[in-house]
């Protein structure tokens, strides 16, 4: 009895230290609901990587079109195509994340040039449907450049005006009355004679008085119908 009871022993013993050794057998409801969660896992990480994907195909569209319209109406200042930024998406694929396109944004040769300048910049750089903090910076610019410009053609203007003034006197009168000519009556004709345009072209004796041309046959038949 003590044999087969010490027997007994070292047999269950033995099956205890195997258990041990081998660890436990896994619970399948255990398994099912590591699984399904790995799998809930799994699927939230998807749904971020697919989120953000969907945001980088957003932001490459929005940029392309963006930097397009610029171009598009920049024609004749644009001083390089497009120049993309790109970012690589969780996906492996790369995208379009910013942009700019370079014009050329300088006063042209005279005041006149700069004003029809500055108004293509500014255009230019409001074409987008959603200019950018430094579009409009660029469009503010723009705008400072043509009213300095228009400053110096008014300048320009007011400078001229005044030499005319201080050179040579002329008469202004819009009459177009010629200095020296008075109105007489010419005995012959009976005709009177005056200052006014209208006679003037008809008339070689008050042409000669006004503009002191000699009685030559060439005088007489100026404006003559």
């Amino acid at each position: 009895m003590i044999g087969a009871l010490n027997s007994s022993s070292a047999y269950f013993a033995s099956a205890y230290q195997r258990a041990e050794a081998g660890g436990a057998k896994a619970d399948p409801g255990d398994e099912a609901a590591q699984k399904q969660a790995d799998d809930k896992q799994a699927a939230q990480e998807q749904r971020q990587i697919d989120r953000e994907v969907e945001q980088l195909k957003k932001r490459d569209t929005e940029v392309r079109v963006h930097e397009q319209a610029h171009l598009a109406a920049a024609a004749g200042i644009s001083v390089s195509g497009p120049n993309y930024e790109t970012t690589q998406g969780p996906d492996g694929k790369t995208y379009v994340t910013g942009g700019n396109v370079q014009i050329d944004t300088s006063p042209a040769a005279t005041a006149e040039g700069t004003i029809d300048k500055a108004r293509r910049i500014r255009a230019a750089a409001l074409a987008p449907a959603q200019p950018s903090g430094a579009d409009l910076s660029v469009a503010a610019s723009a705008t400072r450049m043509e009213a300095e410009a228009r400053a110096e053609v008014r300048a320009a203007e007011q400078e001229a005006l005044s030499e005319g003034k201080d050179g040579k006197p002329t008469d202004t009168k819009v009459s177009g009355e010629a200095p020296g000519l008075e109105t007489e009556q010419n005995s012959r004709s009976g005709v009177a004679h005056t200052k006014e345009p209208a006679h003037l072209a008809q008339c070689p004796d008050c042409q000669r008085k006004a503009f002191g041309l000699e009685p030559t046959q060439e005088s007489r038949l100026l404006g003559v119908g």
